[in-house]
């Protein structure tokens, strides 16, 4: 079982991470004007908070009910469904520092927890997967509805590793409950 939680730990901290640098960037929705006629690399990279262009270098803030990205019926719906991706990944790096910590706390708490344990980690992995799976369905869905985003615009790093995070939740808590299934009893009963 401690190989097991060592591969769990470590699978949930490189997915923890790639939740960090989704949070951190602004590479979720992807947009290169590589194919235009404009003779300057035209490119806007869009983040949960910001919008950055390429030209310029310059980050604004996103969405902007400033510059009129919240204006009209559509505009609204736009920001407040925006505001729920931004919700679920800041939720998603929370709770992925509580999973770390139980993971961690089962691993180095001696052997009586790494058998009792499974289902509070197994649970928490999966939380973490959820919140996750609510920031990409969210964007995704803006992604495919919404005409803010430029006509060649493609969803961006951060939204595909946000997306290999979940998957590897997934394949840590099928590591951790095939483990604790089809392994045998702690103690064996004496004849």
């Amino acid at each position: 079982m401690l190989r097991v939680y060592s591969l769990v730990a470590l699978l949930f901290t490189v997915g923890l991470t790639f939740t960090y640098y989704a949070l951190f960037t602004t590479e979720w929705v992807h947009f290169s004007g590589a194919r235009s006629r404009f003779p300057l690399p035209l490119s806007i990279r869009y983040g949960l908070f910001h919008k950055c262009y390429s030209w310029n270098d310059e980050c604004v803030r996103f969405p902007n009910p400033k510059v009129g990205d919240c204006e009209g019926d559509a505009g609204a719906a736009f920001c407040d469904i925006w505001q729920l991706a931004r919700v679920g990944i800041v939720l998603g790096a929370l709770h992925g520092v509580v999973t770390l910590t139980a993971l961690l706390s089962t691993l180095f708490g001696g052997a009586s927890r790494l058998r009792k344990r499974w289902s509070v980690n197994a649970t928490c992995l999966l939380a973490h997967a959820a919140t996750l799976t609510l920031a990409l369905a969210t964007v995704g869905y803006l992604y495919d509805s919404s005409d803010r985003f430029a006509v060649g615009a493609s969803l961006g790093s951060s939204y595909l590793l946000a997306l290999l995070a979940v998957i590897l939740d997934l394949f840590a808590v099928v590591i951790l409950v095939t483990t604790v299934v089809t392994s045998p009893p702690e103690y064996q009963p004496i004849p």
